[in-house]
């Protein structure tokens, strides 16, 4: 066990020799630094070095770890630990802005922005954190009432008032939020208009369908009517419709398998039904009259055959006695 713990010679070939620290002289070493834990040593140049896990920082002892309080404090830059307390600090050229944490040029102290400062291409520019918008002084942060406004294209803040804008080639529409294509401008649509395939079509907003003039609307009954697939307004009127397969029922609302038949298809079906029967009842009987036919077809041409032959005999023998010798 002596030798575990001794160091293990080798003797080189030119005759000098080295020594190696084994893993057991590691372990030693680590033991009597009394590190936060073995697995947070490490054995630099001979010697037992200590380290901290994650969120832990090491002591000017460099043995015992202490909680980070940086860890959770997400300064942009440096953070340090001053009188228990954990506080970011900036490098040099960088002055802390007032949400002590995040760090500014010191060229935008002259630029006295209200929220942040950032440099850009080497100039300070104010700006404004999310729910703001920077005013014309360029300076001061104003309410963004835009990020409520839920504007199609675009927003601008007009004294005070958040008012929705549109690009070129687009107009606002009456509802102050939704641009329309000025092409939509000659359909003259009750509600809204869409442009389809690069041509204007008139919509309605829900609760409303397009009439047949395509371009007014009406009220859409079909929400009042409870149909079981679908709905179209035909003239005005809400009117159930049932997908393929299936046909509409009494109560003109729910559907069910199979098709309806008209009066005509029933009274062809009746028809073919009694022409089949008629046929199944009367084939057999046909059938055996032949069969009885053809066996008395020779008795009878043989009777017929006899009878002539008698009748001619009996004229002949009639004409003989009328002549006279």
């Amino acid at each position: 066990m002596v030798a575990m713990y001794s160091l293990i010679k080798k003797i080189c070939i030119c005759g000098f020799a080295i020594s190696i620290v084994t893993s057991t002289d590691s372990f030693t070493l680590c033991f009597e630094k009394n590190c936060y834990s073995w697995l947070y040593c490490d054995i630099v140049d001979g010697n037992a070095v200590c380290s901290c896990p994650y969120g832990y920082h090491l002591q000017a002892d460099n043995i015992s770890c202490a909680y980070d309080l940086c860890s959770t404090k997400s300064c942009e830059q440096t953070c340090e630990i001053v009188s228990g307390q954990a506080v970011c600090s900036c490098q040099f050229g960088y002055y802390l802005q007032p949400d002590g944490i995040s760090c500014g040029n010191v060229l935008c102290l002259s630029k006295s922005c209200e929220q942040t400062c950032e440099m850009v291409f080497g100039q300070p520019v104010c700006s404004c954190q999310l729910g703001y918008y920077l005013q014309a002084d360029e300076i001061s942060c104003g309410i963004d009432l835009c990020s409520t406004k839920s504007c199609e294209q675009t927003c601008e803040i007009v004294s005070g008032q958040a008012v929705c804008s549109c690009q070129f080639g687009y107009y606002l529409q009456p509802d102050g939020i939704s641009c329309g294509n000025v092409l939509c401008l000659s359909k003259s649509c009750e509600q809204t208009c869409e442009m389809v395939f690069g041509q204007p079509v008139c919509s309605c907003q829900l609760g409303y369908y397009l009439q047949a003039d395509e371009i007014s609307c009406g009220i859409d009954l079909c929400s009042e009517q409870s149909c079981q697939y679908s709905c179209e307004m035909v003239s005005g009127q809400a009117v159930c419709s049932c997908p393929y397969g299936l046909h509409l029922q009494a109560d003109s609302r729910s559907c069910a398998f199979g098709k309806q038949l008209s009066v005509r298809s029933m009274i062809l079906i009746v028809f073919g039904a009694a022409y089949i029967l008629f046929l199944v009842v009367f084939f057999p009987v046909y059938y055996q009259y032949s069969k009885r036919f053809n066996k008395l077809a020779p008795t009878i041409v043989r009777f017929h055959a006899e009878t002539q032959s008698t009748v001619v005999q009996g004229l002949a023998q009639n004409q003989y006695n009328n002549v006279d010798v």
